[in-house]
């Protein structure tokens, strides 16, 4: 009796994976290709990865030194301008 239970779900487990694969055939996704098992990237794609991720950082780097040379720039003047104001007042 032990036995064929075992035989008995062993077909049956046949049967559920050609039926699963029955309507896994006719699902909608059964139309994509199916993808070649992924080695790695390449070279060039490292390569683009690389250079796109330079170009972000130079342009991050930048904008962060013009910034600061605005700022800069602007306190700069202040301190000008309030140096040019003392001149004038001791010149009266």
């Amino acid at each position: 009796m032990f036995a064929a239970k075992n035989v008995f779900s062993s077909a049956l487990r046949k049967q559920t994976i050609r039926s699963a694969n029955t309507v896994a055939s006719k699902s909608r996704f059964s139309t994509l290709p199916e993808s070649t098992p992924s080695v790695g990237s390449s070279l060039g794609q490292r390569l683009t990865a690389f250079f796109a991720g330079v170009g972000v950082a130079s342009i991050a780097c930048g904008y962060v030194i013009f910034d600061e040379l605005v700022e800069a720039n602007a306190r700069f003047d202040k301190a000008l301008r309030s140096l040019d104001n003392r001149v004038k007042s001791l010149e009266k």
